[in-house]
């Protein structure tokens, strides 16, 4: 596949998923994740409105606030409180983006993120992870373990773009695993 191609995919797959934070469906407890294979390099994004995560969308005001944003940014500098990738694809993680309103390195100085204003008392959280993965053609399945990891998490839609296509599920945590599109 082209890059170009890869990239305007991606594009048209993440515009959805950003409308939460720029004004568009804003929902609690649903989350929007989305995966994009190219060759060997994998990318899997999350985008949740932050109470689905922590139970909150303001500056932490409480003791116990301030550590459900310290544990969930903690919980989510690696994958595993979200996805879980096949052993057989031999994925290693190269990189990841984090963006979690209030930082408790901020909220320690005793204010936001900076670009984080709370203007219409919605927040969210993206979370971005890029994998290196020797075997792609064993890339079948995802399973998502955000709903253990963050039970005000009800439901994810999410999308995939794959060497052997295109794919939507519906996820849940009676139905956390995502069957990839498969070659024909």
């Amino acid at each position: 596949m082209k890059q170009g191609y890869i990239a305007a995919l991606w594009l048209a797959m993440w515009l959805p998923a950003a409308a939460p934070a720029q004004g568009g469906a804003h929902v609690h407890g649903a989350a929007h994740l989305s995966l994009v294979q190219e060759g060997g390099a994998v990318t899997v994004a999350l985008d949740s409105p932050l109470e689905a995560i922590v139970g909150f969308e303001h500056a932490p005001k409480t003791a116990e606030q301030k550590a459900a944003l310290t544990e969930a940014a903690a919980a989510l500098k690696g994958p595993d409180a979200l996805v879980q990738l096949p052993a057989a694809a031999a994925c290693r993680l190269t990189d990841s983006d984090i963006d979690l309103p209030f930082m408790a390195a901020d909220v320690d100085h005793g204010h936001a993120h900076a670009g984080h204003d709370d203007h219409d008392g919605h927040a969210d959280v993206t979370a971005s992870y890029t994998f290196a993965c020797a075997q792609p053609d064993k890339l079948d399945r995802v399973t998502v373990k955000a709903f253990a990891r963050f039970p005000r998490l009800h439901h994810i839609d999410a999308e995939a773009a794959t060497a052997a296509g295109q794919g939507k599920a519906v996820l849940d945590a009676a139905h956390p695993v995502w069957s990839l599109p498969a070659k024909r």
